[in-house]
């Protein structure tokens, strides 16, 4: 019969073991920084959660396009552009999706991997928030491409 201590220890090493499988599976924290379909929805300038209209399968559509060029986006690019780390990367828009409405750009520039940039999200906000949202989360940087580029220049000779 096993001993009360080791099953209690063996318990809490299941406990911890399943928290650190679950929070890697989780995305990095967001801060404040909406997910893309909220970002969709206040650039649409729309009612969070509207269904069964032609907006829902817009938003749908440009989420999935968003999603599918992340991904490709990630395995081209397995590192930070700005400071060249592997952990906690994203992908932020060039041209952010509020630009593209209130712009009226072509709205498939969601989900064009030339209009993304990979930056990480290490000790919470990152190269993300340093340079996509300098400004704030509300804000994205028009210049992200050229302020990453600058501090990978910068690392790079040092």
């Amino acid at each position: 019969m096993k001993r009360p201590e080791n099953i209690f220890a063996l318990s809490l090493v299941l406990i911890l073991a399943s928290f650190a499988i679950y929070t890697d599976m989780q995305p990095a924290v967001r801060d404040d920084h909406p997910s893309i379909e909220a970002e969709i929805d206040a650039a649409m300038v729309t009612q969070p959660g509207v269904y069964g209209s032609p907006v829902q399968d817009l938003r749908a559509e440009y989420a999935a396009a968003y999603h599918r060029a992340r991904v490709a986006k990630l395995k081209e690019i397995d590192h930070c552009e700005a400071c060249g780390t592997t952990a906690a990367l994203e992908c932020h828009h060039v041209i952010s999706v509020d630009r593209i409405f209130h712009e009226g750009l072509d709205p498939k520039l969601i989900g064009d991997e030339s209009n993304l940039i990979v930056l990480c999200r290490t000790n919470g906000a990152g190269c993300h928030k340093a340079y996509g949202h300098p400004d704030g989360w509300g804000k994205s940087n028009p210049r992200v491409r050229q302020d990453a580029e600058r501090a990978s220049k910068t690392r790079m000779a040092l």
